[in-house]
């Protein structure tokens, strides 16, 4: 007779989903832990404040295209002064030439109003090296309503920097406007 094979009980096969899925939670965990460091690494050079260096403070560079040619002659420019019935009201501005050569002349007016004399005028001019002021003289009209002038052999070059800056005073306030060619 023949023997019977005692029946083998069936084994169950393990699940490999467990595993998979526990790998790719690892992976997304290691990535994210990895982004966030980069962030955060990120985030703190920016926010980062560090003390200015000495080239903060160092002279403007000229840029490095040659800078557009400004209009040459002389130049007149409206000036709108808030309506207010204190101080120097200002009125119009001429620059001649408006783009001088070194070593050339320049002459700027400015025009202004006040319900009291006008003591002083002056004008500064910034430029490519640093700032220069000059005193205005009365060439017409009066203390209360008149035109004022300056004249100047220019020193410096206006290749980046190029503003006036004009101040009146009365014997109770003062008053600035600045004129911005560069």
């Amino acid at each position: 007779m023949e023997e019977k094979a005692a029946p083998v009980p069936l084994q169950k096969k393990k699940s490999t989903v467990p595993i998979v899925l526990g790998v790719a939670i690892i992976a997304v965990l290691i990535a994210e832990i990895i982004w966030a460091k980069g962030y955060l690494s990120r985030l703190s050079e920016s926010s980062t404040t560090t003390p200015p260096s000495s080239a903060d403070s160092a002279p403007k560079v000229p840029p490095t295209q040659p800078p557009k040619r400004l209009v040459q002659g002389r130049q007149t420019f409206t000036v709108s002064s808030t309506d207010r019935s204190k101080g120097p009201q200002f009125s119009e501005i001429v620059v001649d030439p408006y783009d001088p050569a070194v070593g050339k002349e320049q002459t700027m007016t400015i025009a202004i109003s006040d319900t009291l004399p006008v003591a002083r005028v002056s004008v500064t001019v910034a430029t490519d090296k640093g700032r220069k002021s000059y005193p205005m003289k009365l060439i017409s009209g009066e203390a209360t309503k008149g035109v004022w002038e300056a004249t100047w052999t220019v020193e410096d070059t206006h290749e980046v920097t190029y503003n006036a800056s004009f101040m009146a005073q009365d014997s109770t306030y003062t008053d600035t406007v600045t004129l911005t060619m560069r």
